[in-house]
């Protein structure tokens, strides 16, 4: 046993073992003693001080063997630790280097860091299939200073790979070969995890169809934009009465679904709209609400609308007697004092252009 030094590289929760060999014709088991370096000097181990450190001695036939274990390594463990062996009997001061030797190793202990994110291309949006036969790749690629476990799930269950469904690049990434609608659909995500923490990211699978629009009571199309000659049609409705216009829509992802009068979006203190938007009602009409009023659908495979032209008229009773210029008798009727007295008044007929 010499003088000299080494370097050991751990990382934290790892058993680790070190160990000094002296001849046990030169030593003894009592000579042999373990230390730590301090700022206060070298600092003397026993095994009772620390429980998750084991200090032990194996005697062979012709050596010593004293050594240190650590059952489950801490980043305090880190240090320059010492093993000292002193021959039995007296010392002298010229024969002191002869005398003494001793064995260092440096222990540095590594942290046990939660997973680490470097890559992904899942941020908890839409990844969108356009084309016939289009597959996937999704992928989380994770470090640690121990290396996480990478689990995969689609809509909350483990993924059940096959032909089309593999996972690649030692399970950080996942492949969907051809995207099947209602199969490969659906929210994939990604869990790494170690013992010192979880980390997870989700995306979810879309198959793009075109927004359609499959029930309605708007007569008029739209094509490019622009409103056809058929369905120009106006809807005519009563003032003071109420108008319910439905636009039933299919499409992935789920359309959009846009109210216009006139061009502009309608006022929602105005109207009311329900039914995930595939129903507008408006009641109490009056005659400025009349226009064109157009559902407009849209998602990310493409655009398309209905219109209906509508106006509102004075109720046929009352236009009949505005343009007749009649006047109608209004009976009026009150109490004062314990007596009922009535009357009857009898207005300027009102006249429209």
């Amino acid at each position: 046993m010499g003088k000299r030094s080494g370097e050991k590289k751990v990382l934290e929760g790892e058993k680790v073992e070190v160990k000094c060999t002296a001849s046990r014709y030169n030593y003894s088991e009592d000579s042999i003693s373990w230390y730590k370096q301090t700022v206060h000097g070298n600092q003397e181990i026993a095994s009772v001080e620390d429980r998750s450190l084991e200090m032990y001695t194996d005697i062979t036939r012709f050596d010593i063997v004293k050594g240190l274990k650590f059952k489950a390594i801490q980043t305090d463990n880190s240090g320059t630790y010492v093993c000292r062996a002193r021959p039995p009997g007296p010392r002298r001061r010229h024969n002191l280097d002869a005398v003494l030797r001793e064995d260092q190793i440096e222990i540095r202990v590594q942290a046990y860091e939660p997973p680490r994110l470097y890559s992904t291309n899942m941020y908890s949006n839409e990844t969108l299939i356009f084309g016939k036969g289009e597959g996937v790749r999704l992928f989380c690629k994770v470090g640690g200073t121990h290396m996480p476990k990478v689990s995969w799930y689609k809509d909350g269950k483990p993924v059940t790979l096959n032909d089309n469904l593999k996972l690649v690049e030692k399970t950080q990434a996942l492949i969907v070969g051809v995207v099947v609608e209602d199969i490969d659909e659906g929210e994939y995500r990604c869990e790494a995890e170690n013992d010192k923490g979880k980390l997870t990211r989700t995306q979810r699978v879309v198959k793009v169809e075109p927004p359609s629009i499959h029930q309605t009571n708007l007569l008029g199309e739209m094509e490019a934009g622009k409103s056809r000659a058929e369905g120009n049609q106006a809807k005519l409705v009563d003032a003071g009465g109420s108008m319910l216009l439905q636009c039933r829509v299919l499409g992935r992802p789920r359309p959009t679904i846009i109210w216009r009068r006139n061009g502009a979006e309608l006022d929602p203190a105005r109207a009311n709209i329900t039914d995930g938007n595939q129903t507008l009602l408006l009641r109490n009409l009056r005659v400025e609400d009349a226009g064109k009023y157009e559902c407009f659908v849209k998602n990310q495979g493409g655009t398309t609308a209905v219109f209906q032209n509508v106006e509102v008229q004075e109720s046929s009773i009352m236009a009949t007697i505005y343009a007749t210029g009649i006047a109608i008798p209004v009976f009026i009727a009150w109490t004062m004092e314990g007596s009922t007295h009535s009357t009857y008044t009898t207005p300027y007929p009102v006249r429209y252009a």
